[in-house]
């Protein structure tokens, strides 16, 4: 689902810049998904994820991993951001946007049937 959901936000991410200034109302409904395409992902991978890939004994710092890599990410990307907007123009960051759901996408395909061994660690 969480792969799903990054295609989405792609998809809409490079819609985004292509509405016409004077249409408030498809730009509104289009930051409104783009913002729970991002959300989905990141309660799926930080919340659900670490459960089913880490041991009963570690899903918590499984957690707590993930999700401070996603914060220290998170904190890149609104600088790089920053430097693209300021750089060349608004598009460059939504098309870098694209480009690192798209990936995201791609990286979490790679986990579609992954199923960790049983009994190894707990």
């Amino acid at each position: 689902m969480a792969a799903v959901m990054l295609f989405l936000l792609g998809m809409f991410a490079w819609l985004c810049p292509w509405i016409p200034a004077e249409g408030w109302v498809p730009s509104l409904l289009c930051l409104l998904v783009i913002g729970f395409m991002t959300y989905g992902p990141h309660i799926l991978i930080v919340g659900i994820m670490p459960m089913d890939l880490g041991t009963r004994k570690a899903s918590s710092s499984v957690a707590g991993f993930v999700d401070g890599f996603g914060y220290v990410g998170a904190g890149l990307t609104a600088v790089f951001s920053g430097w693209l907007i300021d750089s060349y123009s608004w598009d460059a960051a939504f098309y870098f946007w694209v480009i690192s759901a798209i990936v995201a996408g791609i990286l979490l395909i790679t986990l579609w049937n992954y199923k960790p061994e049983r009994g190894k660690y707990f």
